[in-house]
């Protein structure tokens, strides 16, 4: 958008006082200079940090009155930043717009003063529920509306769920539509950009959207990891293939005993055969084979061998000599006239 930043910003804050221009520089931490606090700023000028406050919005109000106005190239330049800000439907996370703007990593502070000093572009503080974020002239009545909707948003999903970017914009797109008008609603770029200043919902590596501070969208460690990797895959998994994936597909180390060990210690988690793992939410009877056939008989009551054998290995992934084994055991199990089987 603009070939070189630092050469164009120079020559605006060269009308500046010369405190006035170190105090602007120094805030936003251009020209080599690490971002300043009010508080160093003003220990470094033997001030309070509220008269560097001072300082810093004098100089921001000369320009925006009256440097900017008569300097036309910048006009143009805060003509394309604001057309770029709308097609997110007026309302971004601030490090996602300069992420967007910028060329390389270097013209993203020089991009934030930019923005400071455009009168069409206003800031929101960053707060418990929002990262610091950008509305536009166009989108200020509509804040508190669309914020109200992401906060929905964020409570209608639970933090066992996640789900799809379709389903996500489909959800928020219901919450909006009493709210606010026009082919705002259509714009899936726009309701994402809304959707990212939050904090409290985030995407996982897989792309899939829920609760950020859930293991499924911010695993935290080798367990989680795993549970990831296991959710993701959709039937069991053999332990030395869940580390295999997590370090395929999250690209972190996964040593194979460390794997295997959290997945034993995991309630999470099921053995359902030898080293194979699946997830207790979808529904597996937890304990050993012994303890599925008595659940099962607890449950259906007297039934055939072939009728129990089926059920058994619906559950576990274990040969039939296994079952036969168990059933053998006159402790827990009858065997009837009838060659049905029973609870003792």
């Amino acid at each position: 958008m603009i070939k070189d930043l630092t050469q164009e910003v120079k020559m605006l804050l060269s009308s500046l006082p010369n405190r006035e221009k170190d105090v602007i520089i120094r805030r936003f931490g251009m020209f080599d200079n690490p971002t300043g606090t009010l508080d160093a700023i003003g220990k470094s000028y033997e001030i309070t940090r509220e008269r560097v406050r001072q300082i810093q919005d004098h100089a921001l109000i000369v320009l925006k009155d009256k440097i900017i106005p008569a300097n036309s190239k910048f006009n143009k330049y805060f003509n394309v930043i604001n057309q770029k800000l709308e097609g997110f439907g007026g309302f971004i996370k601030e490090d996602n717009f300069l992420d967007f703007l910028k060329q390389k990593e270097e013209d993203k502070n020089y991009l934030a003063f930019l923005l400071a000093l455009n009168k069409n572009i206003f800031y929101l503080k960053e707060n418990e529920h929002f990262y610091l974020r950008l509305i536009s002239e166009n989108r200020k009545n509509d804040m508190f509306k669309i914020e109200n909707a992401v906060n929905g948003l964020a409570a209608s999903i639970s933090r066992n769920d996640v789900v799809s970017f379709d389903e996500l914009i489909k959800n928020f797109q219901g919450k909006l539509k009493s709210l606010v008008s026009g082919e705002i609603l259509s714009n899936k770029i726009a309701l994402c950009s809304w959707v990212e200043t939050s904090k409290l919902l985030d995407k996982n590596i897989f792309g899939e959207w829920g609760i950020s501070s859930s293991c499924h969208i911010s695993p935290k460690g080798i367990k989680d990891f795993a549970y990831l990797t296991v959710r993701r895959h959709g039937s069991p998994m053999h332990f030395i293939e869940v580390a295999r994936a997590i370090e395929r597909n999250l690209s972190r180390n996964a040593h194979i005993q460390t794997v295997h060990n959290e997945l034993i210690k995991d309630n999470r988690f099921i053995l359902v055969g030898r080293g194979l793992y699946a997830l207790k939410e979808w529904g597996y009877i937890p304990g050993t084979v012994r303890d599925v056939i008595h659940n099962i008989l607890k449950s259906s009551g007297k039934i055939s061998k072939d009728e129990l054998v089926k059920k058994i290995l619906k559950e576990r992934y274990v040969k039939e000599t296994t079952i036969a084994i168990n059933l053998q055991n006159r402790n827990f199990f009858k065997r009837f006239q009838d060659g049905t089987y029973g609870l003792v």
